[in-house]
């Protein structure tokens, strides 16, 4: 018998921001900018695991009933690893490989933050096979005209307090996870 996966997601991985988005039975139900502060001569895998350790808090946080969301099963999922990521993953272009050093270190990031939720599926794209080339701007309207009245309505309380300048992380979050689950942004 097939286990149904109920509980989605998505990571945009970054250095010291990380879009995540949450979806519940295909719908969005909550979307986060994880943030930790710069640590002057840090080791990356230090970084890593602090960032990875900060994205599970932050996700635990989001699936407690009493901040608003109704996610306490996700709990469950999320303990025993029954859910689905859907991440982000960065390719270097032979154009850029100076840009080498940057990516791998974004694939650590990503790397700790797999190891730790320890998901039941994961699957990865390219940016180029779930936003295409669209301009940030773009892609966030598309977003919006895939997310229906209450899926809106939790993003846009997600996105309260979240710096404008940062919140394309979270909306990269929620289009890897529309991606995934055949909502496609383009």
């Amino acid at each position: 018998m097939t286990q149904t996966l109920t509980l989605t997601i998505s990571i945009d991985p970054g250095k010291y921001c990380t879009g995540v988005a949450l979806f519940r039975e295909g719908l969005l139900v909550r979307a986060l900018l994880v943030r930790i502060p710069k640590v002057e001569d840090e080791e990356p895998v230090c970084r890593w695991v602090r960032m990875s350790a900060q994205v599970y808090k932050e996700i635990l946080r989001a699936a407690n009933p009493q901040e608003g969301v109704s996610l306490s099963s996700s709990i469950g999922d999320l303990i025993s690893g029954t859910f689905r990521l859907a991440c982000e993953r960065m390719t270097i272009r032979p154009s850029r490989l100076e840009a080498s050093n940057a990516v791998a270190d974004l694939q650590g990031t990503l790397g700790s933050i797999v190891a730790v939720l320890n998901p039941k599926e994961s699957v990865s794209y390219l940016p180029e096979q779930w936003k295409r080339q669209l301009p940030k701007d773009i892609a966030k309207g598309r977003v919006y005209t895939r997310l229906d009245v209450d899926e809106v309505l939790a993003l846009e309380d997600s996105l309260d307090g979240i710096p404008q300048g940062l919140r394309h992380n979270v909306f990269d979050a929620v289009g890897i996870g529309l991606h995934s689950l055949d909502r496609r942004i383009f």
